[in-house]
């Protein structure tokens, strides 16, 4: 996991208090943080890296790999700016929820044999900052759709709605 397994200054021992720099809760049983979701789709990427081409937003940032078993992508939503505790309080101040555009241009042929992918899209509530610090026992589901590929290998993911600091974790296999 990189830094997660390195201790960092935050005015305390990260690592030696069981939560994984910060990544697990420590009572009454370590459980998993927001942040650790983030952690678990970078884990999961596995094969050739993709990079994300930006359009319209400079504060939404996304990666991902794929293999001929599937691709994971991670979107994350960070605006510019200071959002502390207070800020994210502040309905006036907050910066408001974004809906961020997916496609896929070519894929690989052995992730479209049947021209059809199954996609599965995870959300991932205030990711960053102090939202690292909210258990989350898992992440929400918010589509698990087959989507037809187009000729030249494109598909158009369904609209990811995202808060400031939270992520998203996209999953696509092939249908076989």
């Amino acid at each position: 996991m990189g830094r997660a397994e390195t201790p960092w200054n935050h005015g305390w021992d990260a690592c030696a208090n069981a939560t994984l720099d910060g990544l697990l809760t420590i009572e009454p049983l370590p459980r998993p943080r927001a942040a650790w979701w983030v952690y678990e789709a970078y884990g999961s990427m596995n094969g050739t890296s993709l990079a994300a081409e930006q359009r319209s937003r400079q504060d939404v940032d996304g990666l991902g790999a794929f293999d001929c078993r599937r691709a994971v992508f991670a979107l994350g939503y960070f605006p510019s700016g200071s959002l502390g505790p207070r800020e994210m309080l502040n309905e006036a101040a907050r910066p408001a929820n974004t809906s961020v555009a997916v496609a896929l241009h070519r894929l690989p042929q052995c992730l479209r044999p049947r021209m059809a992918v199954r996609v599965l899209i995870e959300y991932v509530p205030r990711a960053g900052r102090d939202g690292e610090l909210m258990q989350l026992e898992s992440t929400t589901v918010v589509a698990n759709v087959r989507l037809p590929v187009q000729g030249d290998g494109s598909v158009v993911l369904p609209p990811v709605e995202l808060e400031p600091m939270s992520a998203a974790k996209l999953t696509l296999e092939a249908v076989v």
